[in-house]
């Protein structure tokens, strides 16, 4: 009993120590691990798709004409979904007439925000954003695009909505999520309204993978191209041999899904000229989510 009080009275602290030790080790293997990113679906597959544009290989070049930012090494998921159907189409001739007090396109990018306001189609993500407008000219039964605001019927406002100053693309980069056509009179004659309404209260952050990993998956031909400039106008569809992609330009910006939006997520976009196998040249976009890939169900759209 002498000795064993004796033991005691000499390593105390050591037991203490130890008893602590335990406890601490114990509280920290038995507490509720705090959830991580949750694994997400595929993104729905881009109208068009690398394996009905291509046949076997195709040879990437990197000449960027302007420095990428750098890649945040994360960045949010946010939830989406579809917002109330609009459609909005006036398109007459009769419409097209009467005194013509549009004469910038900054004054038509006015008009077309306006009624967007006043039908309550006008979002933050549309404010911090950017447009670009094109002219239109009305021939007959046709609709055509021309180069000078002089000679145009009709102003055309792309608007392109950004989210924590990265852009939100749809199918394709190169057309805005909201568009809006205004003619010389002020008149509103259309509306294409493909914005979802988006989430921000609850972001979830994922990894990005940087601009040369991204790249390094393009060349190993994970890319799914999604916009070939001569596609539809001379190929009616038919698959297109590509031969070789030359990229001038490349930046994270957010996907939005066509069909039913779930989540708003990361990608590279890619674009730049393509070169089919029988010598044509054309305009080029390749997307290619910015996720690492483990953190998919099933990697890639």
């Amino acid at each position: 009993m002498v000795k064993l009080k004796e033991f005691f009275q000499r390593y105390w602290l050591f037991i203490l120590l130890a008893f602590l030790a335990t406890v601490i080790v114990g509280v920290v293997i038995l507490r509720p691990k705090a959830p991580g990113a949750p694994k997400l679906a595929s993104l729905a597959q881009p109208y068009f798709s690398k394996a009905n544009l291509a046949e076997g290989r195709i040879f990437y070049h990197l000449s960027l004409d302007k420095e990428v930012a750098e890649t945040p090494k994360e960045l949010p998921v946010f939830s989406a979904q579809l917002r109330s159907y609009f459609d909005y189409s006036k398109l007459a001739r009769p419409n097209l007439e009467g005194e013509k007090i549009v004469d910038s396109a900054l004054q038509a990018a006015g008009f077309a925000k306006g009624f967007l306001k006043e039908n309550n189609r006008w979002t933050p993500e549309l404010e911090n954003g950017e447009y670009e407008t094109n002219f239109l000219k009305i021939g007959g039964f046709e609709v055509y695009e021309i180069q000078f605001l002089e000679d145009a019927e009709i102003i055309i406002t792309q608007f392109y909505p950004k989210i924590n100053d990265y852009l939100i693309v749809g199918r394709i980069p190169f057309s805005g999520l909201m568009e809006v056509w205004v003619a010389k009179n002020g008149r509103i004659q259309k509306v294409k309204d493909e914005l979802a309404q988006y989430d921000q209260t609850k972001p979830i952050n994922y990894p990005l993978t940087s601009l040369d990993e991204a790249w390094q998956q393009i060349e190993e031909q994970k890319g799914t191209v999604v916009y070939v400039g001569t596609q539809e106008e001379t190929y009616d569809l038919s698959p297109v041999k590509i031969s070789d992609v030359t990229i001038n330009k490349a930046f994270l910006a957010y996907f939005q899904e066509e069909e039913q939006p779930s989540f708003l997520q990361p990608i590279w976009v890619f674009q730049g000229k393509a070169i089919f196998r029988d010598g044509t040249e054309t305009e080029v976009a390749i997307y290619l989510p910015a996720i690492e890939e483990k953190y998919f169900i099933t990697p890639g759209f």
